[in-house]
């Protein structure tokens, strides 16, 4: 044992590796959920270009992460051609493309492998705002050093052996290891020491570093180091760090069903229609509710459909009875009452002209609908309809909210009345009444002058 003058550098308690894949696990959990609330809600950028701070504190909130990381993997994702940018009616929106379909098939190595690669390229450093601007996101960056910092920062962590990594660990976050600049600007000394807030921009991409899974512990994770040989060619080590996606949960009679690892898109899918997420660590928790349940009746499944796919999905082939019960009691009363969409409704107490009217052929404009013996519902506004059934030679008659019989006045259209054309000589008329002046008397004195 050391003696109490010897000092003892810090242990870390766990290794480059296993920070790597804890990281990485993390990474890949907050994509999937940050691109699904993106595919379920665009995100609007402002007229100025990026996206306004509302937007992404709601984006932040969606996939569990803060601020700063969220606008990290927008630009992670943009750059990688996961979402783009749309010009609609109401703006610029950003989306995810069609890639990200392909992207939501593949196996988590797979899926984090373009993000990284995007990071390694990407001509800004998202996390850092330097003061006076407003933090945002997916603006095409403009920092051509970027890429040049990265690499001369990783370039240095890598000379660094994991087991003497501890003692140049990061401080904390925001802040640079003492005398990594130094040697990191013998690597790229135009993109490191000579830039602008050198510092700043370096604590920046080491915490992005970290972030992403790439440096712990003052040194290059085995993915970091795998990153700075060749960053596409990333497959085989995210494929060691994250295990694959399970197909099945564990349903419990607490009405939960639970992932132990991170779900295919599939089975989250599924759990996703039919219950709550309700945890998100080492595994994935749903619940599921009366309102859960109804849910995904009203996508279209009925009790029996729901009941064999959550089976399938089961570990044990097998539901749980309260979780059976729930769904047969939630399809029992959905349905019970409907909602239908109409214009205009038409009345009568004249069954037999009721179903004259729906079967009319000259009427098939107005989809008419009987909903009860003498009631029939219209697709076309009140006034387009008694326009269709006079046409084909009945006579209906407005009826008002209240039941009574609606007085039909023909309009009375007038002219607007052309305004007054103004006198060119008024003003002088004006001016020689209030001078008393008159034409026979101004002749007069002019020729009296004369």
């Amino acid at each position: 044992p050391a003696g109490a003058g010897t000092p003892v550098s810090a242990v870390p308690a766990t290794s480059p590796h296993d920070e790597s894949r804890a990281a990485a696990a993390t990474l890949a959990a907050t994509a999937d959920r940050l691109l699904a609330s993106l595919a379920t809600q665009a995100a609007a950028l402002r007229k100025s270009g990026g996206l306004a701070v509302r937007e992404i504190k709601r984006l932040a909130k969606a996939a569990g992460a803060g601020e700063p990381q969220t606008r990290l993997l927008l630009d992670l994702a943009l750059a990688a051609g996961l979402i783009a940018l749309t010009r609609t009616p109401a703006g610029i929106t950003a989306l995810p493309t069609g890639a990200y379909d392909d992207w939501l098939t593949r196996p988590p190595g797979q899926r984090l492998a373009p993000l990284l690669a995007a990071w390694s390229a990407l001509w800004a450093i998202p996390t850092h705002t330097p003061f006076g601007e407003t933090p945002t996101a997916l603006v095409r960056g403009h920092d051509r050093h970027a890429p040049a910092l990265r690499h001369a920062l990783l370039a240095t962590l890598a000379t660094v052996p994991p087991a003497a990594g501890a003692p140049l660990a990061t401080p904390g976050p925001g802040t640079v290891p003492p005398g990594l600049l130094p040697a990191a600007d013998w690597h790229r000394p135009l993109a490191v020491t000579a830039q602008p807030m050198a510092e700043d921009r370096a604590a920046h991409t080491l915490d992005e570093a970290a972030y992403l899974g790439l440096v712990a512990h003052g040194t290059l994770t085995p993915l970091g180091r795998a990153l700075l040989t060749d960053p596409h060619s990333l497959d085989e080590p995210l494929a060691d760090l994250l295990p694959p996606l399970l197909e099945q949960a564990h349903f419990q009679a607490d009405l939960t069903a639970v992932v132990p690892g991170r779900p295919t898109a599939a089975l989250a899918a599924l759990l996703s229609s039919a219950a709550d997420r309700e945890s998100e660590e080492h595994a994935v928790t749903w619940r599921f509710t009366p309102a859960s349940v109804r849910r995904a009746l009203d996508t279209g499944h009925t009790a029996g459909t729901l009941l064999d796919d959550l089976t399938r999905a089961s570990t044990t082939g097998a539901l749980p009875q309260p979780l059976r019960y729930l769904v047969q009691d939630a399809a029992r009363a959905h349905g019970r009452m409907r909602v239908l969409p109409a214009a205009c409704c038409i009345r009568s107490d004249d069954e037999t002209l009721v179903k004259e009217l729906a079967a009319h052929r000259a009427l098939g404009d107005l989809a008419l609908r009987v909903i009860a013996p003498t009631v029939l519902v219209s697709s076309r506004p009140p006034a387009a309809t008694l326009d269709a059934l006079r046409a084909a030679g009945y006579a209906p008659a407005l009826e008002s909210d209240t039941g009574t019989t609606t007085v039909e006045r023909l309009p009375a259209h007038r002219a607007t009345a052309p305004a007054l054309t103004r006198d060119p000589q008024a003003p002088l008329a004006l001016a020689r009444r209030l001078l008393g002046f008159t034409p026979q008397s101004g002749e007069a004195a002019a020729t009296g002058g004369g």
